[in-house]
């Protein structure tokens, strides 16, 4: 499922966010 493209940059920017701090938004890397 890809999320809108609004979201899709956010996501970007949280993914190597969540590689510093991964319990800081879990729900990003499960999806």
């Amino acid at each position: 499922m890809s999320p809108p493209n609004h979201i899709k940059p956010i996501l970007q920017h949280n993914t190597t966010d969540a590689s510093e701090s991964n319990d800081k938004a879990p729900h990003l890397s499960e999806t």
